[in-house]
């Protein structure tokens, strides 16, 4: 019997689930589900969609453009300019750090030179009368570039925070710029195919733009009712059925939940709801021709222990 006739008559269900148990099987219902699940993705409300670049079906990877939003095009501008200003700012930065090292060389030079002739007059200062006055001329000089070189290597230790704070400044600001430009860019977070595509241009922006799916490898989310739980572990077999299938399909158990919920399947039966309490089993698919075009479609689920 298919799950949702079943699922307006939980008497039917449970008496079925019980004998199934007997027979050292576990019956319960499940859905067709990509790897990992129908991703969602979306933008921020507040902008509008410019251009959708993908169709429903196409396969994309990680990373690729799904949507350009209305704002691209000023943020675009945004970060040129933030670019332009840090390309500035690290120009004025090394421009001036090497004018004010060439000003340190110099001195660095000047300095040697005069160094050189006062110890020249020191050695000659017996062979050959000097002034006194110009021996401490000299000494002044020297002391003079002495305070000169200081206050070069003062100003270059200045001028390199100074400038490394413009261009730190210039970083965050393209930075901003660029994380407020990747914002207008709607991206794919997985290598998958669009499953749905319900964004269209000139339509506000919203949390779900697109659903996106890892179609690669299929799986089945059963839920198992809580009093068989402890009976279904990773790696027996399964047996998938529904109406809407040509053929039976065949899984493994991947992995057993441990949380116990309210099952979300019953919600599409005409009764209402039995409160039954269920643990998720994720069954992998075999390799087959049906799944990928039935996601989401509620089957029948049987687990053999």
């Amino acid at each position: 019997m298919p799950a949702a006739r079943i699922l307006k008559y939980p008497a039917v269900a449970l008496f079925l689930v019980t004998q199934l148990a007997h027979a050292g099987e576990v019956a319960c219902f499940g859905r067709i589900q990509p790897n990992g699940g129908v991703v969602n993705v979306g933008a921020p409300s507040a902008d509008t969609i410019m251009r959708v670049l993908v169709s429903e079906g196409r396969q994309v990877k990680t990373g690729d453009v799904l949507a350009i939003l209305g704002s691209h095009g000023e943020r675009q501008g945004q970060l040129e300019q933030a670019q332009l200003a840090l390309a500035q700012a690290e120009l004025e930065r090394d421009s001036g750090m090497e004018l004010e090292r060439e000003k340190y060389r110099n001195l660095k030079e000047g300095h040697g030179d005069a160094s050189q002739r006062l110890e020249s007059l020191y050695a000659n200062k017996a062979e050959e009368y000097v002034s006194p006055d110009y021996i401490a001329g000299r000494e002044e000089e020297i002391a003079d570039y002495e305070q000169r070189l200081k206050l070069s290597s003062l100003e270059m230790r200045k001028l390199e925070r100074s400038a490394e704070l413009n261009v730190a400044r210039a970083q965050k600001q393209a930075a901003m710029a660029e994380a407020a430009l990747e914002e207008a860019t709607v991206r794919s977070p997985l290598d998958g195919r669009i499953l749905k595509v319900l964004g269209r241009p000139g339509e506000q922006a919203g949390p779900v733009l697109f659903m996106l799916g890892d179609t690669s490898s299929m799986f089945v989310l059963a839920e198992v009712y809580e009093s068989d739980a402890l009976r279904v572990k990773a790696g027996q077999k399964a047996e998938i059925s529904s109406a809407a299938l040509p053929a039976k399909l065949t899984g493994t158990v991947e992995s057993m939940g441990t949380m116990v919920y309210r099952s979300t399947l019953e919600s599409l039966a005409a009764a209402p709801q039995t409160g039954a309490r269920v643990v998720e089993a994720l069954i992998r698919l075999e390799a087959n021709a049906y799944s990928d075009r039935l996601i989401n479609l509620q089957v029948d689920v049987v687990i053999r222990e």
